[in-house]
């Protein structure tokens, strides 16, 4: 292809979209219909966009220049604000860290978490519906706390969904 580009659509609720001058973004998705509060992302490219541009506030697309072939991009989230999301971000995939290293920390907690199913007699069919459906459960956070504090010592809070969102100390599951 000519250009690498990439997208960005938060297709099915509210939200905002934007990008800093060296090609990292910050988003927010409003899936609120759930009664959930918004969701904040933070995120940056390995290789700095030739240009950006948002569409309608929620949408946009990063061009890379001609020539590229590769463009890694990492993000994180948060229930609680963009600085969190920089912060939870920092956290989980520190500057240095490279795509394998991300890969090989997802498979090894992938495996930590199916390694304790034991199924014997189904189908491969029922195989594939019974990962699907773990795979689901896990691929969303079930954990709505989030460490405010450092790797060695955590502080963990929470928007609380009973308070308006208002900042909470403790772990809520």
């Amino acid at each position: 292809a000519e250009y690498v580009n990439v997208v960005f659509d938060c297709y099915r609720a509210g939200g905002a979209l934007s990008f800093s001058k060296d090609g990292g973004f910050t988003a927010t998705s409003q899936h609120t219909n759930n009664n959930s509060r918004s969701m904040q992302v933070s995120g940056s490219f390995d290789v700095e966009p030739e240009s950006t541009k948002v569409v309608n506030s929620k949408t946009g697309i990063a061009t890379f220049p001609k020539g590229t072939t590769d463009v890694t991009f990492k993000f994180a989230t948060s229930y609680i604000s963009k600085n969190q999301a920089n912060h939870n971000l920092e956290l989980e995939i520190p500057d240095g860290t490279s795509f394998d290293d991300v890969k090989n920390r997802a498979q090894k907690a992938w495996d930590e978490k199916c390694g304790i199913f034991e199924i014997e007699g189904a189908t491969f069919n029922q195989l594939v519906t019974f990962y699907s459906c773990v795979y689901r459960l896990y691929s969303y956070p079930n954990l709505y706390s989030e460490n405010s504090g450092t790797n060695d010592d955590p502080k963990w809070v929470y928007a609380s969904p009973y308070q308006n969102g208002k900042q909470m100390t403790g772990k809520m599951r």
